[in-house]
């Protein structure tokens, strides 16, 4: 079994691989994002903490 690896997701491309499993877990009837990228980006540079849990390339 490979480690799990916890970090922050600051860069926008880690950032998107987080707000698309947020996304998967509660959609939007007729698609699109809960939280817009630029809103997340703006939250991280702000000080929010998003991490993402990574095991192998999961």
């Amino acid at each position: 079994m490979k480690p799990i690896l916890i970090r922050e997701l600051t860069t926008i491309s880690d950032q998107n691989l987080g707000l698309d499993l947020f996304d998967a877990i509660w959609p939007i009837p007729g698609g699109g994002r809960q939280i817009p990228q630029n809103l997340m980006q703006a939250l991280v540079h702000n000080g929010a903490y998003f991490v993402g849990a990574f095991r192998g390339d999961e």
